[in-house]
């Protein structure tokens, strides 16, 4: 496997301090090759798939009878039904397996990839006892146990709502934490067990958080590889002086190794706050950064980006540095059509960090929201709910560790859809020694195209095809997994049936 270096070892050269809209070259040539796999994997009652990981003989499909892409399952969900499969890189099943509770009362509550390998977190609840076991179970590339985690059992306080686990491995797959949140009256708990790549229990802590669920939520949480845990939460604090309005600022809670309890920072500034923000862990520089786009209080839409960074190895405060993107900038940023809608970068979420050797970092964030309505049909005499969902420009930015912008960019699309979840909408990333690729289907009709904007490390961009209209293929984006520096494996429909494709750019 190649090591994923972009952004390792380049001479970074800021231009202005706000460089944006570097001129796209856009050529369409086939100078990508595909590869679609010979059978087709429908399988009644398992119509949702992703592509976990990868080893040095092939990749894991998971699938689902229900989405893999939507928000967690509640806890004690005993509805959902999970297969795994196993391919070489040529595309050929070696073999599937139906993933089952191996005891009595306990649930599957995901199944993703830690050290290499499948990873199934299993839990048992026990209501009476007020009492969670949670046990992983790892297996080899031929669907075989091969190691399996003692439980380990928290207690919860009776009354309280608690969230589905999340597993939470870390850059260097050294070690998982298995995060369980506890939601309160008064507060919040968040249970945290740490295991090493033999699953033995490194530490279990349960450290407090003094907002109710009501007031802050939990956005995002990242682990060091010396098993430092960050945490990325949303506070909400209504006005006094307008009944119905609410300000929003974020939150950075860091639990350092030896402590039981949490250091609280908070992420903006007097007259700004956070619309949207991206948490990551800088193992080299030994610090979380979060990223993202802020408003001032008299504005809607995005005026810029703070860049803020915490030491993983000092009590000091959080590090906070701002950009901000002047008028003309953000209307070549979200387009002419919103400039005056209020759309603005509040619209970006981001979709991926990458951090950069420097200390900076990249941001990939893209224009996505839905619409929702209902109407009366007098056919059926019922009520008829639809969703809108908008998946729209992308933009790229390079951010110098020192909160200037190195350059910037934007992938100009246009993707909506009704009532199928956005699986066709939105982009893989492909992330090589130079240059990041996002992978698209360009317009998902009949004869859509499968799309690569690049970006190398520079913000120089070129937009090609992959495949051609006659191909009749359209891929789920969500689905995809790179497996090597330049491969993607996603899944795609040609023809209404299911398939794998292997893009190589």
């Amino acid at each position: 496997m190649k090591k994923l270096s972009f952004l390792n070892g380049i001479n970074w050269q800021a231009s202005v301090l706000l460089l944006f809209l570097i001129n796209i070259s856009c050529f369409y040539a086939p100078g990508q090759s595909f590869t679609l796999s010979p059978q087709n994997i429908d399988d009644p009652g398992f119509e949702h798939v992703k592509v976990i990981g990868q080893d040095d003989e092939g990749f894991y499909l998971l699938q689902s009878n229900l989405s893999l892409n939507s928000e967690r399952d509640r806890i004690g969900f005993r509805n959902r039904k999970y297969k795994l499969r196993y391919f070489d890189f040529n595309l050929n099943a070696r073999w599937d397996k139906r993933l089952e509770d191996e005891k009595e009362n306990f649930n599957i509550d995901l199944v993703t990839m830690f050290n290499g390998h499948p990873v199934i977190l299993r839990s048992q609840w026990l209501k009476s006892e007020n009492t969670l076991s949670y046990s992983l179970s790892v297996l080899d590339n031929k669907g075989n146990v091969i190691n399996q985690q003692k439980p380990v059992k928290i207690v919860y306080t009776k009354d309280s709502d608690l969230e589905k686990a999340r597993l939470i491995v870390s850059k260097d797959n050294s070690l998982a934490c298995i995060v369980v949140e506890e939601l309160r009256s008064t507060d919040q708990v968040l249970h945290i067990i740490s295991v090493d790549t033999a699953l033995n229990t490194i530490y279990k802590y349960d450290p407090v958080i003094n907002y109710t669920y009501k007031q802050l939520e939990v956005a995002d949480v990242a682990v060091a590889d010396d098993g430092q845990v960050a945490v990325l939460a949303q506070l909400e604090v209504r006005m006094p002086e307008e009944r119905k309005k609410k300000q929003v600022s974020y939150k950075l809670f860091v639990l350092q190794n030896g402590s039981s309890s949490f250091s609280e920072h908070v992420i903006s500034s007097a007259n700004k706050q956070l619309t949207e923000a991206s948490l990551s862990i800088d193992n080299m520089n030994h610090k979380t950064v979060v990223t993202g786009f802020f408003s001032d209080n008299e504005s809607y839409t995005g005026t810029g980006i703070i860049f803020a960074s915490k030491s993983l190895t000092t009590s000091g405060d959080v590090e906070i540095k701002e950009v901000n993107i002047d008028d003309n900038a953000r209307i070549k940023l979200v387009g002419e059509r919103n400039s005056g809608a209020n759309t603005g970068l509040y619209s970006y979420p981001i979709r991926k960090l990458i951090l950069r050797s420097d200390g900076g970092a990249v941001v990939v964030a893209e224009a996505a929201y839905y619409s929702e309505y209902s109407y009366y049909d007098y056919f059926t005499q019922s009520f008829t709910r639809r969703i809108e969902y908008h998946f729209d420009n992308v933009v790229i930015m390079s951010i110098h560790s020192n909160g200037t912008i190195d350059w910037s960019t934007v992938l100009r699309k246009s993707q909506e859809t009704l009532d199928d979840g956005g699986v066709f909408s939105s982009f893989a990333t492909v992330l090589q020694s130079d240059r990041i690729d996002l992978i698209y289907n360009k317009d998902m009709s009949r004869s859509n195209e499968v799309a690569a904007f690049s970006v190398d490390n520079k913000g120089v961009n070129t937009l090609k095809n992959v495949t051609r209209p006659d191909n009749n293929f359209i891929i789920l984006p969500q689905s995809a997994k790179q497996v090597d520096e330049n491969i993607l494996i996603v899944a795609v429909i040609q023809k209404k049936k299911l398939y794998l494709l292997q893009i190589v750019l």
